[in-house]
């Protein structure tokens, strides 16, 4: 592994694997690690570009409505909902959110891309996954 050699050498080699995609091998996996993150790339760039999405719309929407309402009731309610958005963590709204909407009441899937065994096609598998994202993806807008 080199660690006898000097931290200079040791980050050097690190560099270059990294700049090479040269990840190493995942001994869980039993696959080389570039291809464990490839793998996983469109699911991770879907969930990413549709916070993106929410966040831009809502950020705009509550935005323009703020700025139209400034010293206003609606201007001081939205102001204390974003800070309040942003200053809860991350990970106790999203259970918080899991088990309102996938435990309590069942209206969304509490984890997964999509539904297991349902061997959907076309719109049917589109609107399968889009009922798995919505949660994490109104989760990680939230922040933003």
């Amino acid at each position: 592994f080199g660690l006898d050699k000097p931290i200079p050498v040791q980050l050097g080699h690190y560099l270059k694997n990294v700049a090479t995609f040269d990840l190493g091998y995942s001994y869980r996996q039993q696959a080389p690690v570039a291809s464990l993150i490839l793998q996983h790339l469109p699911a991770t760039l879907l969930l990413t570009l549709s916070a993106f999405a929410f966040a831009l719309l809502a950020g705009v929407s509550l935005g323009t409505q703020a700025a139209l309402r400034v010293g206003k009731w609606g201007d001081t309610v939205i102001t204390t909902l974003s800070m309040l958005a942003y200053a809860t963590p991350l990970f106790w709204v999203g259970l918080m959110l899991v088990l309102l909407f996938s435990v309590n009441l069942e209206w969304l899937p509490a984890f997964g891309y999509e539904s297991v065994g349902a061997n959907l096609t076309g719109l049917a598998r589109v609107a399968d996954v889009a009922r798995h994202l919505l949660l994490p993806a109104l989760t990680l807008g939230m922040f933003y």
